[in-house]
C-alpha cells in the first residue's frame, strides 16, 4: 500500500516534471562548474563546518547556480531518454536531502541577477542589479586549478567577500551571487570565514540550461525577502506558527518527507550563519 501511494503520487509530480520539460532551454552550456560550499554552523552548542555542493553552468549567454541535487533532479527530468524509475530515483534522493542550498541564481551574461528562492511553503522570485556588487582589485595572486588567479574584494550582504578569480577564463561568472569581474570567480571566502565557496571541478558541457520560473512563483523585493528568510531560518517553527491557514493550500506527504503547496518543506538540520543580510 506504502509502495502504491508512493507511486500513484510520484506521477503526479512526473505529470509536473514533463510540462517543465516541455519548456525550451533558455541557452546551452559551455562549463559546468561544481563548487564546495562550506558555512559555520551551530550543532551540540558548537561551531562545525557543513558543506554543501552547488552546480554552475556558464552558458554563451546565460549562468545558472543551484544545489547540485536539484540540478541533477532536473537534468533527469529534461532528459529525453530518461526513465520512470530514473526519474523516481532523483526525485527520491531530492526528497531525502535535508541539508539544502534554497536559492537559484539565474543571469544574462554581463546582465543583472534573478534569484528564485524558497521561503517556508512558497517559492518566490526577485531581481538585483549587478551593481549591488561593488569589487575592488586586490594584488594577490594564486594558481587554481591550474589558473593564474587575480585577488578581489567587495562588501555584499553583511560580509567583506575576498575572491579568486581566474581572468583567463573569461566570463563573469561565479558561485552564488559572486560575479560581475572580468573572469570566472574559483574561490571566494567571508572574512570571518563563515561562508565559503571553492571550485572543485572545471569541465566544458553542452548541456541546456533552463528557465526555474513556475507559475505560483510569488513576485517580491530582495530586502524584504532576506528578512524574511533569515528570521525563517533562526526559527522556523514561530515562522511557521503565525502562518494563516488560508495559506495551505494542500498538504502531501512522501515517506515522511512534506510538500506543502507543491514545495517540498524543509527545516535545516543546523543554525548556520546567515549567508546575507
Amino acid at each position: 500500500m506504502k509502495k502504491f501511494f508512493f507511486c500513484a503520487v510520484f506521477l503526479l509530480m512526473l505529470s509536473a516534471a514533463n510540462d517543465v520539460s516541455a519548456q525550451s532551454s533558455v541557452d546551452h552550456s559551455r562549463y559546468h562548474c561544481i563548487y564546495k560550499y562550506t558555512r559555520s554552523c551551530e550543532e551540540a552548542g558548537q561551531s562545525q563546518p557543513h558543506d554543501l555542493y552547488l552546480m554552475l553552468q556558464v552558458g554563451h549567454n546565460v549562468t545558472s547556480c543551484m544545489d547540485y541535487a536539484l540540478y541533477q533532479l532536473d537534468s533527469v527530468n529534461h532528459a529525453p531518454t530518461s526513465t520512470n524509475e530514473e526519474r523516481e530515483q532523483k526525485w527520491r534522493a531530492y526528497l531525502q536531502n535535508a541539508d539544502f542550498f534554497d536559492p537559484v541564481v539565474q543571469r544574462p551574461i554581463g546582465g543583472d541577477m534573478t534569484v528564485y528562492d524558497q521561503l517556508a511553503v512558497e517559492q518566490y522570485r526577485y531581481n538585483e542589479p549587478l551593481s549591488a556588487l561593488m569589487w575592488e582589485m586586490g594584488e594577490a595572486t594564486d594558481s587554481i586549478a591550474g589558473y593564474l588567479c587575480q585577488e578581489a574584494f567587495c562588501d555584499y550582504g553583511g560580509h567583506r567577500w575576498r575572491v579568486m578569480f581566474a581572468p583567463e577564463i573569461a566570463v563573469d561568472a561565479g558561485p552564488w551571487k559572486l560575479c560581475g569581474l572580468p573572469g570566472m570567480v574559483m574561490r571566494a571566502e567571508a572574512a570571518d570565514k563563515s561562508h565559503v565557496f571553492e571550485l572543485i571541478s572545471l569541465q566544458q558541457s553542452s548541456a541546456g540550461i533552463y528557465q526555474p520560473e513556475t507559475k505560483s512563483t510569488i513576485a517580491t523585493a530582495r530586502d524584504e525577502f532576506v528578512k524574511n528568510k533569515n528570521i525563517y531560518e533562526q526559527n522556523p517553527d514561530a515562522f511557521m506558527s503565525q502562518l494563516s491557514m488560508e495559506a495551505i493550500r494542500e498538504v502531501t506527504v512522501i515517506e515522511g518527507q512534506m510538500l506543502i503547496n507543491g514545495v517540498h518543506f524543509r527545516k535545516s538540520p543546523f543554525r548556520c550563519a546567515a549567508l546575507e543580510r
